[in-house]
């Protein structure tokens, strides 16, 4: 794999695991009842969604 593909796979990766970490907090805010509604639950959120918003 080339140096610039390795590269943007990798930038790729850590933007998606921002995000996710982003959605995550955000999530965690909402009432078990909104969550419900969303069709999730609260052990559906990964429990290290810290993020900086």
């Amino acid at each position: 794999m080339s140096l610039f593909a390795n590269f943007g796979r990798r930038l790729i990766e850590a933007r998606e695991r921002q995000a996710r970490a982003q959605v995550n907090a955000i999530l965690s805010r909402l009432s078990d009842e909104t969550l419900e509604r969303a069709g999730l639950s609260r052990a559906d959120i990964e429990p290290s969604a810290k993020a900086d918003l």
